[in-house]
């Protein structure tokens, strides 16, 4: 017809009318066709799901088919199909279900009550709360639960009453071993003390303070203790030269000693058995001086006697170093000084005289030798007068007399 009059606008809007219906058309078999492929991938996963007996998948995926085909009976019927089955199974596991929670409620009941036949109070108390658990209307459990609630109340008062009495009696321990200052014990008591209440705070500080008297207790101990180390060294040592009766040194050790521990009697004690063995070494050396000044005194006498003096002066020189301060030895020693001196003196002078006579003979020889006899014999008498007890001036004389 366009042909005919290609102009005629009315054919023209038809066939873009017609254009349009033939693209609908086609769009709508197009969405026909895809919808029968989701269709059937839908009712495949569904069967798959259903086959596996997962309903609630099967079911989501048969509803999703019955969108695509929303007049198809099939997706439908398998929907109440698997909603039956669901039911049937939800009636099968309440019934489990409910079997089960008998079988636990029973089971537990039965534990319940042999934990209370065996006393045990907290675990039977848990077994019948189990068991209320399961069956929370039933009477039983919670008459249980309610006696035992009772006997708990009441055991906790008879607990409550012993740990006061068990509390009392660790804190009066605790404070006659304080008052003993036994503060080891003490501490021990005032812990268990606090296990009948371990939230006390002033336990707490006594345990503290028994904690720094110990340490303070313990540091004086460790001093007592150096000092005692100190003590026992002195008087090892103090003992070691006792033995070697050196008691000087022995005696300076047992004072040190006795410094260090000034309670221990044994220093004193043997500082005085040192100054009683002194005294008698003393005495006993006095003796013995006393004997040796006394024979250095009667030898000294002796030799005074025999006018032996060199003897004399070294014995009583001797008697000085046994009584250095000896007044007659020191007499004597002077007395001696001048005996010596005066001999020496005497000695001197004869030895003069003796050079003189010598002298004298030896020029009267000379003039006898020359036959000068009267000049000779002069000498001669001169010799006599000097050494009257000389004989050879005499013979002299005389042998002049007859000669002249």
């Amino acid at each position: 017809a366009l042909q005919l009059k290609p102009g005629d606008p009315s054919v023209s809007s038809k066939i873009v009318q017609l254009d349009n219906l033939i693209a609908e058309q086609a769009k709508t078999a197009a969405y026909q066709r895809a919808a029968e492929v989701s269709y059937r991938d839908a009712i495949a996963q569904a069967e798959q799901y259903y086959a596996a007996k997962n309903y609630d998948a099967a079911k989501e995926f048969f509803q999703k088919a019955a969108t695509f085909k929303p007049g198809d009976p099939y997706p439908a019927s398998k929907i109440t199909e698997i909603d039956k089955v669901v039911q049937a199974e939800r009636i099968s596991v309440q019934r489990a279900q409910a079997a089960e929670t008998e079988r636990q409620y029973q089971a537990a009941l039965v534990q319940a009550d042999n934990l209370l036949k065996s006393k045990d109070l907290q675990g039977a108390l848990e077994a019948y709360n189990t068991a209320l658990s399961f069956k929370p209307d039933e009477l039983y459990p919670k008459q249980q639960i309610n006696r035992i609630n009772n006997s708990i109340a009441a055991e906790q008062a008879r607990n409550q009453r012993e740990t006061e009495a068990g509390y009392q009696r660790a804190i009066a321990a605790a404070e006659r071993s304080f008052a003993t200052k036994d503060y080891p014990t003490a501490k021990s008591y005032y812990q268990q003390a606090l296990q009948f209440k371990p939230d006390d705070a002033a336990l707490k500080s006594k345990i503290a303070e028994m904690d720094r008297l110990i340490a303070l207790d313990t540091q004086r101990r460790q001093q007592q203790e150096e000092i005692r180390q100190k003590y026992l060294v002195a008087i090892q040592k103090a003992d070691q030269l006792f033995t070697s009766k050196d008691y000087v040194s022995a005696k300076l050790e047992y004072q040190h000693a006795s410094q260090v521990l000034p309670e221990e009697q044994y220093p004193r004690q043997r500082i005085q058995e040192i100054e009683r063995l002194v005294t008698l070494a003393e005495a006993e050396k006095k003796r013995e001086l006393e004997s040796k000044y006394r024979a250095a005194i009667t030898a000294a006498d002796s030799y005074m006697l025999q006018k032996s003096y060199d003897n004399a002066r070294n014995s009583y020189q001797e008697a000085l170093t046994y009584k250095p301060d000896d007044n007659l030895a020191k007499s004597k020693l002077l007395e001696i000084a001048n005996i010596i001196r005066q001999e020496q003196a005497k000695i001197a002078a004869n030895q003069a005289k003796q050079r003189q006579y010598d002298e004298i003979v030896a020029r009267a020889d000379g003039l006898y030798n020359s036959k000068s006899y009267a000049d000779a014999k002069t000498e001669y008498q001169k010799a006599m007068q000097v050494m009257p007890n000389q004989t050879y001036p005499g013979q002299r004389i005389a042998e002049i007399d007859r000669l002249v």
